[in-house]
């Protein structure tokens, strides 16, 4: 079945390798060695979001520190360089109190306005998104802006402009509002094992800037129909070790036995749909 419904993280894989967004969201396979242990980077960060989401919600530290433990107690102890821990999560926590009190910040937030999906038309096909807050701006200028949470224990390179996954943020909530969307603000934690840093940035987009990501992403889009037509689904195999590590898929690209294959899929990886909105973990309203 062609796909008529796509997020960032979808097309983000389409261009990391067509060979790759193939195995992971057309034959929906998943490696079950994508373990509990090797999980625990991204539910320390589910865990931070979740203390923000209370922290937003009812300015309470205690229920902002209970939110983040209902998530992550159950990964303590499971990184080896000891960063995302109990401790310094609480201390993290601690601190953004201090450095952002509620009544200083730049921007005031609604309920209805935290954790907001989207799925929205575009051009022929559905756009999706989960926003982590849609925030009313009230220093300098008046409008609404997208606020995004980011944790990371290595500062990177964060491109805030250009952004697909912020403009699509931006373009979504404006759907949503039917309002204009001015911009993004990211609101940025990153930790170490001996200090922590905090960041937070406005960028803002123009008209014209949506409307190119607008075409960039039906573009996009248009490259994955056509691998599907073609039923041709090219390997970038300057990704095969991307990010430190295999991709989850190398395996399956080093060889052309087709019942070797196979078995392979049977016995390395589970089939586990990709759902770019995935129904009850996030309200599913076409307005705010």
């Amino acid at each position: 079945m062609i796909l008529e419904a796509f997020d960032n993280s979808m097309l983000s894989n389409y261009k990391r390798c067509p060979k790759y967004f193939f195995h992971r969201h057309v034959e929906h396979l998943s490696p079950y060695n994508q373990s509990f242990e090797l999980d625990y980077k991204a539910q320390f960060g589910v865990a931070f979001h979740k203390a923000m989401d209370e922290w937003f919600l009812n300015g309470v530290p205690q229920k902002m520190d209970k939110a983040f433990l209902d998530i992550w107690i159950k990964f303590e102890g499971l990184d080896p360089k000891e960063i995302r821990t109990v401790k310094n999560g609480l201390d993290i926590l601690q601190k953004y109190r201090e450095k952002y009190p509620l009544d200083r910040d730049p921007f005031t937030v609604s309920p209805e306005h935290i954790e907001v999906g989207f799925a929205c038309e575009l051009g022929d096909y559905i756009y999706c998104g989960r926003i982590d807050k849609v925030v009313k701006w009230k220093f300098g200028f008046e409008g609404y802006v997208v606020l995004d949470h980011k944790t990371s224990a290595s500062k990177g390179f964060l491109n805030i402009k250009p952004n697909a996954s912020l403009d699509g943020y931006i373009w979504g909530a404006s759907q949503l509002l039917s309002s204009p969307v001015i911009g993004a603000y990211l609101d940025q934690v990153y930790m170490y094992k001996t200090k922590t840093e905090f960041i937070r940035e406005l960028t803002q987009r123009s008209a014209e800037e949506i409307h190119l990501w607008k075409m960039e992403v039906l573009d996009w889009i248009g490259k994955v129909r056509l691998s599907y037509q073609n039923e041709i689904w090219a390997r970038n195999t300057s990704s095969c070790s991307a990010f430190g590590r295999d991709c989850e898929y190398k395996i399956l690209c080093c060889s052309t036995d087709k019942v070797m294959i196979s078995e392979l899929k049977k016995s390395l990886y589970e089939v586990k749909e990709w759902l770019p909105y995935p129904p009850g973990s996030i309200t599913e309203t076409n307005h705010i």
